[in-house]
Order: C-alpha cells, then structure tokens, then sequence
C-alpha cells in the first residue's frame, strides 16, 4: 500500500440540485458523537477486523455508524477500506481510502483489486465485505480464515426491477446473479442479513440477523412539539435519505400539488436526488414549487429536520426488494414520534403496529392515495404530549443498542469457528 495522502473527501457547501453535498468526518455533527465509553469484548480477546466497501460512503449508516462503531467500542480494532483518499481515525476507527473509480467497470475491478491487496497487507482475523462484487475477494489463495459477506439488499431481487435492463433479460439476469451470489458465499465462514427476507435465500446455518435500527445515543430528546402551533408558516412534509424513481420521487411531488389544494404545505427532501439528472424530470411536475431540496446534511441536523416536521413520508414504490425490506428511515421517523405516510406494505404496517406508531398506508406509485394519506395525518395532528409518548414507545420497540451486544458476539463466534484450534 502507498503511504496514506491527506483525507480529501468531497466539498461540504450548502447543497444545491447541482451539488447536494459530500460528507467529512469533521461534518458528521453531535449525533455521531457516542458518549457511552468503551466496553470489553465476550471473551476478552482484541480481534483486527476490517470492514470493505467499494460502493459506499464512510460514514454509511448500517457500515461505520453501527457495526463499525459497535466493534471499537467493545475493544476491538476496526480499520473500514471505502473509497476516498487518505487516512484517519474517527470514533475509534481507522477509516482508509482506496481510491475512486470514476466507471463502473473501473470500480469493480480495479476498486476491488485494491481493496483486496489491502486486506492481505493487513492480515486481520475477520473481514466483513459489504458488496457483492468484492465476494469474488473470497477465491484469493490469501484469503482471511474469518470471511464475512453482509448483504445489505436483496440484489437478485433489485437486478429483476432495473428499468435499464431490457424487461426480457431481467428475470433471466436476476436469477443467474443469485445463483452466482450464493455460489460465491461458499467461500466466507457467514453471511449477516438485513432482513428476514434477505436470509431465506441463504443457509440458515451460516446466516445471522443483522437489522437496520438506528442508535438511540443519536436520537436527541423531543423538546420541541409538531408543527400545530408555528401559526402562519406551511406544514412540513418531510423525505430522509436518497431519493429516486424506485422510491417514488415522482408520486411524492406529485402528491405535494394535490396536497396543496387543500392545505399549505412544503416538502423538505433531506437526501439527494440520483441520478442528479431526476432534478431536471422532478421539476417539471407542478408539486416541484412547494419542494425544497437540502441534500445531504449532518446527522445533527437531520434529527433538527426530524423535530420540526410534522409529517414523514416513505413511497417506495411496490418493487420486490422492497415489500420486505426495513428501511433505517422507518424506525428513525417513529423514534421522532413523526405520523408516517407510507406504501401500504404489510410489514411496514405491522412494524409500526409494534409500536402503535400512527401509520397512514398509501397505494404503489399513486400521487392521489398518498396525498390522501398526508391529508388525513395533517388534519389530525398529535399533540406534542402524544408525539413524545409515541417517540417514547418506538425507542424502547427499535433501536441498534438492543441487538449491538449480539452482533458483536457473532463476530467474535465467526473468528472462533473459522479459527483452527
């Protein structure tokens, strides 16, 4: 490996929809901060464990956030390979760029090799890979004793709802990807999961639960009540996240037009549009001038976006990696005591049933069904004593420090049964 160079991550200007911002470790904001202190390991032992990614961010909420964060804090020496340049520790991480890749091609094989070399000069007693095409990572002859392949969507799944694959190619190429996927993770000692969904297509005797749940040491109090009482100003309709076609950008701004025959209200999208290209197509809707764009902003002051909204929307649309899918936002929607305005999936209903989250269901891809569904949450609005009692019984159904001591435990057990005695 060549020395380290500076860290040089992307600008931190206000987002634009040309720029919607990059983040830097120094912008990650107080709520990244984890103020709970050190813990020891199960057994006691220090473990070298590395972390892979060629496709996400550092600072990736399911990667660094959680499970990075997690095994630093139970003693454990954690280095994360992303792409990016340079070196530093953040939380007790060592966080290391691999470089970039400007194409795709570029990043699944030159990325890769990169990534590869690197763990090999790094010798680590367990490895967690966390894309698909860095299993292949698994056939080199040097490969660590202790490989783990986390699968954070089900990819066969997504490839069959690609509209840039011809539609007679996409069942053909979904299943020959999950052929190739479960092939490949012969090759890794367990494969950690998402989702329930995601680990039935996997051996139940190498596959673990891995949830997405957000960190209650993130959350801050609700001190401040929903929007009843802000007088003149709109109503807040608000996205988290990355938003694109798939998860219903079209239907949501569209909704807002509707939505605002009736009310006044804004739309504020705290993620980025992607492609960047989807600004020029959104803008042409009429819901566009009731919609604000902030792009990615720090962990702080998403929970700010969070307490000031009144309304939180998820439209994904009804795809088949998403029926089943646990999306992060969910759970950080109704530990805020936000009222939820979804697609009416069966298990986005039940999970919020858990919790007696307020949850109004809306049709796939249907502007009208879910502006009816923001319409219904926004005339019957909480009180800021119930939206505390609702945050308050969220928090104590989903959050990351309620599994955080199982998943370390399991990276620890993967390094024992992989390790020879």
């Amino acid at each position: 490996m060549h020395p380290p160079r500076p860290w040089q991550p992307g600008g931190g200007r206000r987002a634009t929809a040309r720029h919607q911002g990059v983040p830097t470790p120094d912008q990650r904001g107080r709520g990244s901060i984890d103020h709970r202190g050190p813990l020891r390991s199960a057994d006691g032992a220090t473990l070298r464990v590395v972390h892979a990614t060629s496709v996400h961010r550092w600072d990736d909420g399911r990667i660094f956030e959680r499970q990075c964060r997690s095994l630093a804090r139970h003693g454990h020496h954690v280095t994360l390979l992303a792409p990016g340049d340079g070196e530093r520790v953040v939380d007790g991480v060592n966080v290391v760029g691999v470089g970039r890749a400007d194409v795709r091609r570029h990043r699944m094989t030159r990325l890769v090799a990169r990534i590869g070399d690197a763990i090999e000069a790094l010798r680590p007693d367990v490895v967690v890979l966390h894309d698909p095409e860095l299993l292949r990572l698994g056939f080199r002859r040097r490969r660590p004793a202790a490989l783990v392949y986390d699968a954070h969507e089900d990819y066969a799944a997504q490839i069959r709802d690609k509209e840039w694959i011809p539609a007679v190619l996409r069942r053909l190429a979904g299943a020959a990807f999950g052929r190739l996927e479960l092939l490949a993770t012969r090759r890794v000692s367990a494969v950690f999961c998402a989702t329930p969904a995601i680990r039935r297509r996997f051996a139940a005797d190498r596959s673990m639960l891995v949830l997405n749940r957000p960190l209650l040491a993130d959350a801050p109090r609700l001190d401040v009540g929903p929007g009843t009482a802000r007088g003149a100003e709109p109503a807040r309709v608000l996205y988290v996240g990355d938003l694109r076609l798939a998860r219903g950008a079209r239907a949501l701004v569209e909704a807002m037009a509707i939505v605002n025959t009736t009310h006044d209200a804004r739309l504020e999208i705290v993620g980025r549009l992607t492609p960047p290209s989807l600004c020029d197509e959104l803008a042409q809707l009429d819901g566009w001038a009731d919609t604000d764009v902030a792009g990615w902003r720090p962990r702080d002051e998403v929970y700010d976006a969070l307490t000031r909204a009144d309304v939180a929307v998820l439209p994904f649309l009804a795809l088949a990696n998403h029926v089943e899918s646990q999306p992060n936002k969910l759970f950080e929607y109704m530990m805020m005591g936000l009222p939820v305005a979804a697609t009416d999936f069966p298990l986005w209903i039940e999970l919020a049933g858990a919790c007696s989250a307020r949850f109004e269901g809306a049709r796939s891809d249907d502007a009208r069904s879910l502006a009816a569904a923001i319409v219904r949450l926004l005339d019957d609005p909480p009180t800021a004593s119930q939206r505390r009692q609702a945050a308050e019984r969220a928090r104590a159904c989903y959050s990351w420090e309620a599994i955080e001591d199982e998943y370390v435990r399991n990276v620890e057990r993967v390094h024992r049964e992989a390790t020879p005695t």
